[in-house]
């Protein structure tokens, strides 16, 4: 649970890393300097309790794990392409 909530720019900050973005990229879309943006992230960081970007990750992976993965009913069955070595054409599945 969050400390303390986070600031509509601390959200921007957030969904952006979320969705991979490096502080870089970050910094030149939202037009803030690279500190600015370690700034934003430091604060993400104590108000979620975690020590850096993996603890951070980690959280959302495991937090939103439902959204993102379908259950393992739902998944399709793995499918392994086949090589006919004499035709050398590779068949969709086995």
């Amino acid at each position: 649970m969050l400390r303390n909530k986070l600031t509509a720019r601390e959200r921007e900050v957030l969904e952006a890393t979320l969705l991979g973005g490096a502080i870089e990229e970050i910094a030149q879309a939202m037009i803030l300097t690279r500190s600015t943006v370690k700034f934003h992230l430091t604060n993400i960081y104590k108000k979620h309790n975690v020590k850096g970007y993996r603890q951070l990750m980690s959280h959302y992976i495991l937090k939103y794990r439902d959204i993102v993965e379908p259950p393992r009913s739902e998944r399709p069955e793995p499918c392994l392409p086949y090589v006919n070595l004499d035709t050398r054409e590779i068949d969709d599945c086995l």
